[in-house]
């Protein structure tokens, strides 16, 4: 009975081993320069667009087996495309100003050529459809926001990448972008300025014109995959002592 009772607590060991998972915080970006050049264009109907087009430094976080990385942890140079956009209104939740993006998509392109043959490859894209994709949020009418998406609250990630090469099937994918130096656009008098609907007491508006600069981390779930000579061991003692209890009770 023991033996049985140790086979089953190491296979229980085994399946630990192979399934358990840590959520990581595997790459992160900056800007290069300070130039607002993530546009928040809000409607007067209820929705919004945000985009961008910038070069960003982009920092492979290590150990450098995360996720089937091609490249080495350190800092490269890429180019960022960013377009987001909602129809649905902006709710003002007293504290938060949020709007809820339905589309978002962004890309970092390699245009770093010490990547040898990776130069030009995507380094890390999202690219999502769906209620809601993510939300712009800030603290106040006068601070800057940012843009929050995780898929564990329901929202739509999809990272894929030429880079990560194990990327795609990680689960609880979640990325965010910071943002900062907020400058009114046209036709705005303050930055992240959230207007209210003429109607009372509905919480609902638009956020008006601003200009940002940004950075941002990008986090998954990593499944972590034991050695060789660990699941060897777990599976022996497992099947042995299975096998010795089964002959225990067979006399």
């Amino acid at each position: 009975m023991k033996k049985l009772l140790v086979g089953a607590m190491v296979g229980g060991l085994l399946l630990s081993q192979i399934t358990a998972s840590k959520a990581i915080q595997f790459a992160g970006w900056t800007q290069q320069g300070s130039s607002n050049t993530f546009t928040w264009t809000g409607n007067s109907s209820g929705g919004g667009t945000l985009t961008a087009s910038a070069p960003f430094l982009f920092t492979v976080q290590g150990p450098p087996t995360h996720f089937g990385s091609l490249l080495a942890p350190g800092t490269y140079m890429t180019t960022l495309t960013f377009n987001a956009s909602s129809t649905l209104k902006a709710q003002d939740l007293i504290a938060l100003k949020a709007q809820d993006l339905t589309n978002i998509s962004w890309s970092f392109k390699l245009n770093d050529v010490s990547t040898g043959g990776l130069n030009g490859k995507i380094i890390l894209a999202n690219n999502t459809v769906g209620f809601p994709a993510g939300t712009f949020i800030g603290a106040q009418n006068t601070q800057t926001p940012s843009l929050q998406a995780d898929s564990t609250i329901g929202n739509a990630v999809n990272f894929t990448s030429d880079i990560f090469t194990t990327l795609a099937g990680a689960t609880e994918q979640v990325y965010s972008y910071t943002y900062s130096n907020g400058k009114p656009g046209p036709g705005a008098t303050q930055p992240f300025h959230f207007v209210a609907d003429p109607f009372p007491f509905d919480f609902q508006g638009y956020i008006q014109n601003s200009n940002f600069s940004a950075s941002g981390t990008a986090s998954a779930n990593e499944n972590a995959v034991p050695e060789p000579g660990t699941v060897a061991m777990l599976t022996g003692l497992a099947i042995s002592g299975s096998v010795f209890g089964l002959r225990r009770r067979r006399k």
